[in-house]
């Protein structure tokens, strides 16, 4: 008797699974995307101003059909859209659609209570923020062009790198010998992230999926300190980070005008906070808004007493605007949080260092020094150096200098 393996059976695709029209799939996965972040500030807000109604009229079932039942089904929303919200276009649009969402607040509420002055800062500030986002998002941060022998594999290959940069200043008043320690060899880095190409020493390794990785002659010299980025497919020059806000890389290139779209985003932000309090003022009187906190009992200490002040005014605030003050709550939470990305990005800049560096500094031979085994020091440890420090004041010319 013979015997015969028996049939495999054939895998289903995935359009045949669910039995959609492939042209409707690809609507989905093209389109929610670009349309799913404009519905995503208005709809925060709207549940926000239904959740104070509610609190003010105490009325359940208001409650539950303007509150509770779209805060569930924007849930189930974005779970189901959960692979949506990671696509590279998602963030882009998010941001513009809160700056949108702001300006047309601004137009049809804050603008008839604000005087002439104001209203053209903020106007001026808006449109520039605009055009330096819009100019940022399609920049080039600096893509080094380089020749490989299969360009498809170049976000999938694994690269164990041999870095020894060319360009590297010596250390003054650096010594290893008296740090007892030696430069470390060549170490492997993370597959896909980034990598430091500095001479073409590639060695050819085969992936999980066996693809195989460029050959050493493959590879024409690369600038120092330039980065492979995987969801860019490309290698972009002094590498500094890669941005899902702008869809982007940041490098050489666009740095500076990263961080003037960075600041113009503060400006207009703090504006726009500035015309929210106008608009709250036009509304209240001042002494009226402190003659609410009289209510609470003078027993109370001083401290709690200054604390039930601002929480009655602000209750009493978000209750009247409260469209108008959500949206400038969570403005001046953005402008806060972008003021430290900008101190951040000017102290790298002063030190003349990449966030990819300063991040994965124990990644890059260049940036340490490995001290040996002591008595003092019974293990291996590294020592962070920086020889691209030349002064802040030479640092932050090189840095103007090489990216303008």
């Amino acid at each position: 008797m013979v015997y015969t393996n028996p049939p495999v059976p054939r895998i289903p695709l995935r359009f045949e699974e669910t039995r959609v029209p492939v042209w409707k799939m690809n609507y989905y996965y093209q389109y929610v995307p670009l349309i799913l972040p404009w519905l995503l500030p208005s709809a925060m807000f709207s549940i926000v101003v239904a959740a104070v109604h509610a609190w003010k009229t105490d009325s359940l079932q208001f409650a539950f059909l303007f509150v509770v039942l779209p805060l569930a089904i924007w849930i189930v929303i974005l779970k189901s859209c959960a692979k949506q919200l990671h696509d590279p276009v998602f963030a882009p649009s998010f941001v513009t659609a809160v700056v949108i969402t702001d300006i047309v607040t601004f137009i049809v509420v804050l603008r008839p209570a604000i005087n002439a002055g104001l209203e053209v800062a903020f106007a001026f500030g808006a449109i520039t923020l605009l055009v330096l986002y819009w100019r940022v998002i399609h920049s080039d941060p600096g893509r080094v062009a380089f020749s490989v022998e299969s360009s498809a594999c170049i976000g999938e290959q694994d690269r164990t790198i041999n870095p020894q940069p060319e360009e590297i200043p010596p250390l003054e008043g650096w010594n290893e010998d008296n740090l007892e320690g030696e430069p470390l060899k060549a170490t492997d880095l993370e597959t896909g992230e980034s990598h430091q190409a500095l001479e073409n020493s590639v060695t050819n390794e085969v992936t999980e999926g066996g693809v195989h990785a460029p050959e050493a002659h493959s590879l024409k010299p690369l600038p120092a300190r330039s980065r492979y980025c995987r969801k860019c497919n490309a290698l972009i020059d002094h590498f500094d980070h890669h941005c899902p806000a702008i869809k982007n890389c940041v490098g050489r290139k666009n740095h500076v005008l990263f961080l003037g779209a960075l600041t113009a985003f503060i400006v207009a932000e703090v504006l726009y906070v500035r015309c929210c309090f106008k608009c709250v003022l036009s509304d209240f009187e001042y002494l009226n808004l402190l003659a609410v906190a009289k209510d609470v009992p003078s027993s109370t200490p001083i401290g709690l007493r200054g604390l039930e002040h601002v929480w009655l005014i602000s209750c009493q605030v978000m209750s009247t605007v409260p469209w108008v003050t959500i949206s400038a709550v969570f403005a001046a939470f953005q402008a806060f949080w972008q003021v430290l990305l900008l101190l951040f990005h000017v102290y790298c800049a002063s030190v003349n260092l990449t966030t990819s560096e300063w991040i994965k500094w124990e990644r890059y031979p260049y940036l340490y020094i490995e001290l040996p085994v002591s008595p003092d020091r019974p293990y291996r440890s590294k020592k962070f150096v920086n020889p691209y420090d030349q002064g802040v004041f030479n640092n932050l010319k090189q840095f103007f200098r090489s990216r303008v």
